[in-house]
């Protein structure tokens, strides 16, 4: 059997693409929700924690952030801490190493805390939400019709996709 090594599983997570939209999207939420569930099968307390960001903050390209029509967003990471350990670390997987070029790529060494992608405010535990918030949000979502920030989200993904063909 092969040793447990957590460097590497969080870079192998780490390393799925990200993308914030369409049927691959792999999103900061989804790539903590991956990390979370392979890091308690090892061993470890995880909580997914919530904050609130600018995508202003990010320093994205002009042409990509003039459709930003919703500027607020919300960054999840993963706050863990090994069972019968004293000290809960932080771990932000979501930017791919095909992306080093232009954001910086966190590493972990097992230890210590990682960067978090951009500074957040209003940090909190992510709660799942019950049953019935789940409908009515899904009937919120049809009645909306679109995200505000769809065409965002796809240009910032196409953007993403050519820094990883540059890099």
């Amino acid at each position: 059997m092969k040793a447990f090594n957590e460097t590497q599983l969080f870079n192998r997570i780490r390393d799925i693409p990200y993308r914030t939209s369409g049927a691959r999207a792999q999103s900061c939420f989804k790539k903590s929700m991956v990390l979370k569930r392979e890091l308690e099968a090892c061993g470890y307390s995880c909580n997914i924690m919530i904050g609130d960001f600018y995508w202003s903050d990010l320093n994205l390209p002009q042409e990509v952030i003039k459709l930003c029509v919703k500027n607020e967003g919300r960054h999840a990471f993963l706050r863990v801490k090994k069972l019968g350990g004293e000290n809960w670390t932080n771990l932000d997987p979501t930017i791919d190493a095909a992306l080093g070029g232009y954001f910086t790529v966190e590493q972990w060494n097992g230890r210590s805390s990682t960067g978090i992608l951009t500074p957040l405010a209003n940090i909190r535990v992510y709660k799942p939400l019950s049953f019935l918030e789940r409908v009515r949000s899904k009937v919120r979502q049809l009645h909306r019709q679109t995200d505000p920030n769809k065409a965002f989200y796809k240009a910032f993904d196409n953007w993403l996709e050519d820094l990883r063909r540059a890099g």
